[in-house]
């Protein structure tokens, strides 16, 4: 009879232990559910919010102060920090970054379901990459060839280099005077 019991337990315990996995895979299952219906929504305001930034980095190189994170009233020392690395990684092109992670996010379902999402994604930041090159080809200046540092200035102050463009565009350009 204990044996019994025993056995009752153990097949009462297994199915609260069967009802506890359940419930668990549920809510994993629940949890990528809403990551993978909110990440486009969540791209496209995270481009919004960098594209706010962008612009109010460019209007305030238009008016010729750049002294500092205290002359970005509306975006404040995370619009300033942001837009210094993406103006001076891409340069002119910084622009262009939101504008793509709201495409991708405007057609995330259609790209999440096709083969071809990566070699696209992929596509896009190589064109970046090559208008960049382009750029810093064009605005060459042997005092930037491969000085971090003044790259990075040039690209923030919107002169025509940047980091990464310049890199390659300096690479480029010692190619063909070689």
């Amino acid at each position: 009879m204990a044996n019994s019991n025993n056995k009752k337990k153990s097949s009462a315990q297994r199915a609260k232990d069967a009802a506890k996995n359940r419930v668990r895979k549920d809510t994993k299952k629940a949890s990528r559910t809403f990551l993978r219906q909110s990440a486009p929504f969540i791209l496209f305001v995270v481009s919004c919010l960098l594209l706010v930034f962008f612009i109010a980095h460019i209007v305030i190189v238009a008016s010729g102060d750049l002294s500092g994170a205290g002359d970005y009233p509306f975006t404040g020392f995370l619009g300033y920090g942001i837009s210094y690395l993406f103006f001076g990684l891409f340069g002119h092109m910084a622009i262009v970054v939101p504008v793509a992670v709201a495409m991708i996010s405007l057609f995330w379902k259609k790209l999440k379901d096709s083969d071809k999402a990566v070699t696209k994604t992929l596509l896009t930041m190589f064109s970046i990459l090559s208008i960049c090159a382009f750029i810093s080809v064009i605005a060459y200046n042997e005092d930037y060839t491969f000085n971090f540092g003044a790259l990075m200035e040039s690209g923030h102050s919107l002169e025509g280099n940047c980091l990464l463009g310049g890199l390659l565009g300096g690479v480029l350009f010692w190619l063909a005077k070689w």
